[in-house]
């Protein structure tokens, strides 16, 4: 099997040795855009024209018998009524199958690298705040409750600078470390 980035070859043969088809009757070729992408804004790489064999809305027309031996007489479809085309039209299509492919390979590996970024800083913002909630504990004991409510004024003013510059808006995972601060505030106050 060829893979989709290599043209088939023109190779010589007899009159209807070999048939190229894409779909079968009535079967859409393109699919829907996934994606806004400009790598080819004006169609020139792949271009989408339309195919009455493949339209959906004609199916029933010619699925009539009568229509499907003339498109059989007129050698346009075989005998499993799969839609035949030129090799120039069959390489195109793989070329967009490719282009299909590869644009959705792109798109799970930015999905599972913002997952991986976002995993990690959350990972990193759970250590800060439990190696911070366990040094406020220690001092918690050594020291008065109202220093330690100081501190934590202090971290809730910087987190409120921080959240204006717009810095909690790109890193959303840093709201669980305020939450976290919160909680030890309320049980230090309820104390």
């Amino acid at each position: 099997m060829m893979p989709l980035e290599h043209k088939i070859p023109m190779i010589p043969g007899p009159k209807g040795a070999y048939s190229f088809t894409r779909r079968k009757v009535g079967k859409k070729l393109w699919g829907p855009k996934l994606e806004f992408d400009l790598s080819d804004p004006y169609c020139h790489e792949t271009k989408f024209p339309y195919e009455p064999l493949h339209d959906e809305h004609l199916f029933e027309f010619f699925s009539r018998p009568i229509n499907q031996k003339c498109l059989l007489k007129a050698d346009l479809i075989t005998d499993g009524m799969d839609v035949k085309c030129s090799l120039r039209d069959y390489n195109g299509y793989r070329k967009y199958l490719r282009q299909v492919h590869a644009d959705r390979i792109k798109r799970e590996l930015r999905r599972r690298d913002r997952l991986f970024v976002e995993r990690t800083a959350l990972r990193f913002a759970e250590d800060q705040a439990r190696k911070e909630a366990e040094r406020y504990n220690s001092q918690l004991f050594g020291k008065e409750k109202e220093v330690v409510w100081e501190i934590f004024s202090d971290e809730k003013e910087m987190y409120l600078h921080l959240k204006h510059t717009l810095f909690i808006s790109q890193y959303p995972f840093l709201e669980y470390k305020y939450i976290i601060i919160n909680k030890i505030c309320f049980i230090v106050n309820s104390d």
